[in-house]
């Protein structure tokens, strides 16, 4: 898990907040957290929302950027026939 993620579990345990790490990834990749909304009704767009931002714009930015370097997750490989 990533450094950003490490220091912002332990803010929230300071709190009094225990999240998990995949919780964690789930926060850090949606654009609610950051204050944004992104809905089907937006066409796609992501605005501005009105709520309190749990995770700053910088720090959202910074990891999905690092996201997209480095991406998880399952891969599907495509066996193709070979003709000789």
């Amino acid at each position: 898990m990533s450094g950003i993620a490490i220091n912002f579990r332990e803010r929230l345990a300071e709190k009094g907040l225990k999240v998990c790490h995949q919780h964690m990834s789930k926060i850090l990749r949606n654009p609610f957290y950051c204050g944004m909304l992104a809905h089907n009704m937006l066409e796609g767009k992501v605005v501005e929302g009105n709520q309190e931002q749990l995770v700053s714009k910088e720090v959202f930015l910074k990891v999905n950027g690092l996201l997209k370097e480095n991406p998880q997750g399952y891969r599907i490989k495509v066996k193709t026939r070979k003709s000789h």
